[in-house]
């Protein structure tokens, strides 16, 4: 989508756009949400998106929960967030975007240097993503928290 658009900034709004259609495809709503929670400072709006997202199945991706737990705990609901990220860790691996929720988690009960391993241990991916990544993230929550990446 990056390569279409031009920029994050470009395929966030390209996203958007999609999202806004009622028959806006799961990954669509779960793109445009993530996105907007990079670029937006507060959860309300990626939250009616992940929300709408959320209705459309009962058993959500991975990567659609772990964007619902993201945006609970941007929203004040770290315990909430918890919740989902768990249910979508279920028995495969922690990965780069769980390590980037459960240090934002980590954060919102003041658990500043298990935040800050978490967030170092977000590898930075080999090409850059559609949207920012988690490895963008954690940089950014890095950078808010005064620490060099």
């Amino acid at each position: 989508m990056v390569a279409l658009a031009g920029s994050w900034t470009d395929a966030a709004a390209w996203f958007e756009r999609a999202a806004a259609s009622p028959r806006a495809q799961l990954q669509v709503l779960n793109n445009a949400a993530w996105a907007r929670l990079f670029y937006d400072p507060t959860p309300a709006g990626a939250r009616a998106l992940i929300d709408r997202a959320m209705l459309r199945g009962n058993d959500p991706p991975a990567n659609v929960l772990n964007t619902y737990a993201a945006v609970l705990v941007e929203s004040g609901e770290p315990h909430l967030a918890w919740q989902q990220l768990e249910r979508g860790i279920g028995a495969r691996a922690v990965d780069d975007a769980d390590r980037f929720v459960l240090g934002r988690i980590a954060e919102a009960y003041g658990l500043r240097d298990d935040a800050l391993r978490a967030y170092r241990q977000v590898k930075r991916p080999a090409t850059p993503g559609d949207i920012p990544t988690s490895w963008d993230f954690a940089q950014k929550r890095l950078k808010t928290l005064g620490v060099t990446p």
